[in-house]
């Protein structure tokens, strides 16, 4: 997530404003998880956690 939150720490109020934005990177977010918490490969999920803890 502190990748993420790098990305975004310099933008504007068209993004930290726009709350179907925010909701949309957070179902995305949720759901790239969600995938790779099923995936057969565990550096998979690893990878993905590493990106949200």
């Amino acid at each position: 997530m502190t990748s993420y939150s790098g990305l975004l720490e310099g933008v504007g109020h068209p993004f930290t404003r726009n709350f179907q934005f925010i909701d949309s990177m957070k179902a995305y977010l949720s759901y790239a998880l969600l995938l790779a918490s099923v995936s057969s490969s565990p550096i998979i999920l690893q990878c993905a956690t590493e990106n949200f803890f």
